[in-house]
């Protein structure tokens, strides 16, 4: 593990002044506010960038303290009838076709501290690019050296230094950067965290005011896994998570404002764990008959209860009362071709999103269907555009996001899984 200076092995695309958008405290990405707070002393990149669209913060490269957090998963309903969304547009068309991961976090959306939209993504170059949604231009691209593509990809708004994080895993060379978004710099690199398998799993976590990495370990042909573990951002091992010891296929973090305790969510091939991060140790198991591979899951803190959402390959969606491990709803959405291979990487449900209380979207390899969770029944089937290049598997809409857009409104942002092009959706044309 190497801290790293800053990247030269970028560009920008934007010379010329361009377009803000108004500050707007209601403008939510994925349920999460990334930030409200004005940044105060700043200077301008002096480099080719357009400097009133990016900048670095007066600050050392390394701090990791911050602010305590208090709207982590912290969940906006979205209140237009999700009904109309049918019409569907290509937003972008460079978009790694390789990049072969069943994690919701092929791409990311999120707000700047500039105040300004935006979408990570990798390219056909397997170069990191950033999109700017409110002006559709992409903004700069950092070349990726090596081989392989970057499967995973996560953000963070670090509040006390008001800079945005950027986390991009590559899984067979068990790589993991952190990069500072406003320049580009990179801020560490954490090179073979697992000696064997593939390092399938990462997030952020804020825990005493300090940022933590999360990592988990895949291996393959039934072998056991290396336990999820926790660095901070100098590369300095804080511990492993007890009774983790199997193939990660993604880790996220919930926090408790009623507990005011963080959970960590790990999917495995036959459960989701959540664990009490402080306590180290398994909070609650949700384990269900055949679960198959679990793909996603997602909160919900409805009116009653908090809900851990589901989705899997053996073609259904699980609802669970989250602090009792109970099965409140378990609907299939996308039958198996084979019942009898419920591990089958073909088939099953993929990316999920909670519009609101009452509706779900999840991706499958035919079709996005939405779900009203209330009353457990698909209301509606959604068709997208296929490509004739790959199989109905390599079609699987593993990646759906919310965004309040500036032309759109309430809409969905989607990938499917090999395909080259991020689509907008909306109920206008």
């Amino acid at each position: 593990m190497k801290k790293k200076s800053k990247s030269k092995n970028y560009k920008y695309f934007i010379n010329r002044k361009i377009k803000r958008p108004k500050n707007n405290s209601k403008d939510i990405i994925n349920g999460k506010s990334s930030n409200e707070i004005k940044s105060e002393n700043k200077t301008p990149i002096k480099n080719n960038i357009a400097n009133d669209l990016i900048f670095r913060e007066k600050l050392p490269i390394i701090h990791n303290k911050l602010l305590p957090e208090k709207d982590i998963n912290y969940f906006i309903e979205f209140k237009t009838n999700p009904k109309n969304i049918k019409f569907e547009k290509t937003l972008i068309n460079d978009v790694s076709h390789e990049q072969e991961s069943y994690s919701q976090n092929v791409f990311i959306i999120f707000k700047s501290f500039n105040e300004i939209y935006y979408i990570i993504y990798i390219n056909e170059s397997s170069s990191i690019v950033s999109y700017d949604l409110f002006n559709n231009i992409k903004v700069c691209e950092i070349k990726n050296k090596l081989p392989e593509t970057i499967s995973i990809i996560n953000h963070y708004p670090d509040y006390n230094s008001k800079r945005d994080l950027i986390m991009t895993v590559q899984e067979m060379h068990r790589n993991l950067k952190i990069w500072n978004f406003s320049d580009f710099s990179l801020i560490y690199e954490f090179k073979k965290i697992y000696t064997k398998g593939s390092l399938h799993a990462g997030c952020f976590l804020n825990e005493d005011q300090h940022i933590y990495i999360l990592t988990g370990n895949h291996r393959f042909n039934g072998k056991k896994a290396a336990p999820i573990k926790v660095y901070d951002l100098n590369g300095n091992k804080i511990k492993d998570i007890k009774d983790s010891n199997d193939n990660s296929f993604f880790i996220s973090i919930y926090y408790d404002d009623n507990l005011n305790k963080k959970f960590i969510l790990a999917g495995f091939p036959e459960y989701v764990k959540a664990y009490d991060y402080k306590k180290n140790m398994v909070y609650r198991t949700y384990k269900d008959v055949y679960n198959g591979f679990n793909r996603n899951v997602i909160i919900n803190k409805s009116e009653d209860i908090i809900k851990l959402i589901q989705s899997s390959s053996d073609g259904y969606i699980r609802i669970w009362d989250f602090h009792k491990a109970e099965l409140i709803l378990k609907l299939e959405i996308c039958p198996l071709k084979d019942s009898k291979q419920p591990y089958s990487w073909d088939g099953g449900s993929y990316g999920i999103c909670l519009w609101s209380n009452e509706y779900l979207f999840v991706g499958t390899s035919e079709e996005m269907k939405l779900i009203n969770i209330k009353i457990g029944k698909i209301i509606s089937n959604i068709k997208y555009k296929k490509y004739k290049d790959f199989d109905s598997n390599y079609e699987s809409l593993i990646s759906i996001k919310k965004i309040k857009h500036p032309k759109f409104g309430e809409c969905l942002i989607s990938k499917t899984l090999c395909s080259t092009n991020i689509q907008i959706w909306s109920d206008k044309e």
